[in-house]
């Protein structure tokens, strides 16, 4: 690749990674500076106004709460901090944490929404202005900004420099290589290959709508190939998607303008070249798998759009439709489905989800909202398994690319399970790769595994679940619990987490643990839920029914920070118990 076909590292340039922005006359900024003015003051002031219309009993007063301290929120906060960060010594909440903590209850107020969305709806429309998640590019494209980050930022091999204005209490990042090598390796000790697939960033394909260049090649960080090559070195094998999706360009449009997603072309280019590497390795499937595929029409609006929080019909946003194809087994006429014991697993994000998973987008436009949608069964994975011609085992997490699905599958697999896989695949955006530490953030963090030793996998039963028609519901005490992320700053709309509580009653069903690990919604459409407010210590009335049966859960981003063995379960409901 061509020197100037890469963005150029401000570590070697010398760049602090600030930009400035020179004025454009007195007048525009009296008009910036007034709608500033009336962005920082409304929003308080309605929030007062509104609490004041509640009953006394049920009143939040920022202005008052800010005096609180400490309290239950800045202790949570801490809580989680202290995950991230286990260099964090204080027990007790300090200021910072209590600042931070209130910060994030205003941030997530319902009554921030309205006018968020409206000026942030005037910026887009007026002046083609995105958001720190969402940039607005040329014709109609938008783009992922820690994509752009990832591209044009410090990357994995060089550290950023340190700063006064970073936070202390940040979770600790490690450069990704270093983890990427270790769960090779770790493989390798089981007798099982690995092949990594990183997915290339909208950006790097469809440069010339970002105005970073206009000759129609790739776009790459300044140290990719160094990267990959030192990845080579150390024996991890990876299928470079690049010149496949760049090919792939001159056919068709490979990714949705308003989404970060490919389009069913990119995901079939990228499919084949998957297909071919792993028939190349001497694994070709063994046909025992009969398909049918159906078609259908699907629209998303997509979810860079969804970042924005605007009214898209004011804005004059139209969804981007695809055909998809989806996958069903000629046997029982239902989508394909994943197999823990199949001789090939597929770690992944939302690339392989983008059209299985209804909760990202593209789901049934007939659907009744009744319930949870099923999935799509027209994703990567699905195709995959066609292609091979068996079934496959799947661990595919929205926005877990880099820890969260090798976590899953390392944990919720058996060592006799693990040890008897041809291939691991581990198919990621890339972005996640060469993300330094300050855009990465809490949200792309690669992190040691830990591995499952036991052997002889149980059966799996749902007796616990409902044993004769018969709910399985608890009082229990909230032992420890997983951080939820901000919802407003991920990429994906929907958020579980895991609990886990000591088990003072069992008010219906049968149960035999004295402890519960449990799984829980922590926000749906990007608005926190009230279960993501549990707090340790207190007690709770939750009915349960064992995790595997949500089939239509698996695939959701899952914060978990406890990694126990024991079986999961979801709760349907929650609440306090006196």
């Amino acid at each position: 690749m061509a020197e100037d076909d890469k963005l150029k590292n401000p570590y070697d340039e010398g760049d602090d990674g600030q930009e400035f922005v020179l004025g454009s006359g007195g007048k525009f900024t009296r008009l910036f500076i007034g709608l500033f003015l009336l962005a920082i003051v409304v929003p308080p002031v309605g929030r007062h106004l509104y609490e004041f219309s509640k009953p006394k009993e049920d009143r939040w007063l920022p202005v008052a709460e800010f005096f609180h301290h400490p309290n239950g929120k800045s202790k949570e906060l801490l809580a989680g901090k202290k995950k991230g960060n286990p260099g964090i010594a204080r027990d007790t909440p300090g200021i910072r944490d209590h600042l931070q903590s209130f910060e994030k209850g205003v941030d997530s107020a319902p009554f921030t929404n309205p006018p968020q969305r409206f000026f942030q709806s005037l910026f887009t429309k007026a002046l083609r202005e995105g958001n720190p998640k969402c940039f607005v590019g040329q014709d109609g494209w938008f783009f992922y900004r820690p994509s752009l980050d990832a591209i044009g930022g410090y990357g994995p091999l060089k550290p950023e420099p340190d700063s006064v204005t970073k936070d202390p209490d940040r979770p600790i990042w490690s450069p990704p290589l270093p983890e990427v090598v270790r769960f090779a390796n770790d493989l390798k000790e089981r007798g099982v290959p690995l092949l990594l697939v990183p997915v290339p960033v909208k950006a790097m394909i469809y440069p010339e709508h970002t105005g970073a260049k206009s000759d129609g090649s790739a776009l790459t960080h300044h140290d990719r190939d160094t990267f990959y090559a030192q990845l080579n070195e150390a024996g991890v094998e990876t299928l470079d998607l690049l010149p496949t999706m760049m090919a792939a360009k001159a056919e068709g449009q490979v990714f949705l303008k308003q989404d970060t997603h490919w389009t069913t072309l990119g995901m079939e280019a990228a499919l084949a070249a998957v297909v071919e590497k792993v028939k190349g390795m001497g694994l070709a499937g063994s046909g025992d798998l009969q398909v049918e595929l159906r078609k259908a029409d699907r629209s998303h609006m997509g979810d860079l759009v969804g970042m924005l929080e605007i009214d898209t019909d004011a804005a004059g946003f139209l969804p981007e439709s695809q055909e998809v194809a989806i996958v069903t087994d000629s046997a029982t006429g239902e989508v394909v489905a994943p197999d823990r014991r199949a001789p090939i697993a597929l770690l992944a994000d939302s690339f392989v989800n983008v059209y299985h998973d209804p909760m990202i987008g593209f789901g049934d436009p007939n659907w009744s909202g009744d319930g949870t949608e099923s999935p799509i069964g027209a994703g990567f994975g699905q195709h995959l398994a066609a292609r091979l011609g068996q079934r496959i085992d799947l661990v595919a997490k929205n926005g877990g690319g880099a820890t969260a699905s090798r976590q899953e599958f390392a944990l919720r697999r058996q060592d006799d399970i693990v040890r008897s896989k041809k291939l691991v695949i581990w198919l990621l955006a890339e972005r996640d790769l060469f993300l330094s530490a300050t855009p990465a953030g809490s949200d792309v963090l690669f992190r040691p595994v830990k591995w499952n030793d036991n052997d002889s996998e149980p059966a799996i039963t749902n007796t616990n679940g409902e044993p004769n028609g018969e709910s399985l519901v608890l009082n229990a005490t909230l032992k420890a619990r997983s951080a939820v992320n901000d919802p407003k700053a991920t990429p994906y709309p929907d958020s579980l987490f895991t609990a886990e509580f000591t088990v003072d009653e069992i008010v219906s069903g049968e149960f035999s643990e004295t402890e519960a690990h449990v799984v829980l919604w922590g926000f749906r459409n990007r608005e926190y839920t009230p279960s993501a407010h549990i707090e340790e210590g207190k007690a709770y009335q939750i009915r349960l029914v064992p995790f595997s049966m949500k089939a239509e859960l698996q695939s959701l981003n899952l914060a978990d920070d406890l990694l126990l063995f024991s079986d999961q379960y979801f709760a349907e409901k929650i609440e306090p118990f006196q």
